[in-house]
């Protein structure tokens, strides 16, 4: 998964589970990160297709 040009987690398909929200706001992924070699959770939030956070702001 890339987030704002950062990979964040990189995991095995056959490994990974990924769920809903129970708010339907986003999804949760949960594996094995293959380049951090270890257990990872990432929560990712829908988005409409801008970046609001202000690190992106500051790379443009």
């Amino acid at each position: 998964m890339v987030c704002g040009g950062v990979n964040t987690i990189r995991c095995r398909l056959s490994e990974v589970s990924c769920a809903e929200l129970m708010n339907l706001s986003g999804i949760t992924i949960k594996g094995y990160d293959l380049d951090e070699k270890r257990e990872k959770s990432v929560i990712a939030y829908y988005s409409d297709g801008f970046v609001r956070s202000s690190a992106a702001r500051q790379r443009k």
